[in-house]
């Protein structure tokens, strides 16, 4: 049986990450964008709780992900989300600098490392065959 009260912790942490986020975006933006006057102290409690239900698309939609969140979660779901962008796996080894999603990682390691990749597999073979011989 869960607490009549379990969904206030939730409320609670969710209203911190949102007021997080705006003094966050406080500190960048000086002025409002429209009318250019210094942002004020006051706080919109009314926007604030509508801020908490709006659901919002998280920013890798043109990649593929559909799901929607609430604001304050958004930051959860970037941690996960399998559309996030990769880094090349050889980066450290050949200095990459591609980014890309994961099912074009394949296609780009085969075509822009692909004699880093059959240096690897000849002498990873080699290894073998030595290690056969034995």
């Amino acid at each position: 049986m869960s607490s009549p009260h379990a969904g206030h912790a939730t409320t609670h942490h969710v209203m911190w990450q949102l007021t997080q986020h705006l003094q966050q975006l406080q500190q960048k933006i000086q002025k409002y964008p429209t009318c250019r006057e210094p942002l004020s102290d006051t706080r919109n409690k009314a926007m604030e709780k509508l801020a908490v239900r709006v659901e919002c698309p998280y920013h890798n939609k043109p990649h593929g992900c559909t799901l929607t969140f609430p604001i304050a979660l958004i930051r959860e779901h970037q941690d996960v989300c399998e559309y996030n962008p990769l880094v090349c796996p050889l980066r450290k080894l050949v200095h990459c600098r591609w980014k890309g999603l994961f099912e074009e990682v394949k296609r780009h390691v085969t075509q822009k490392h692909r004699n880093w990749v059959i240096n690897c597999i000849l002498g990873m073979t080699d290894v073998l065959i030595k290690n056969l011989k034995k």
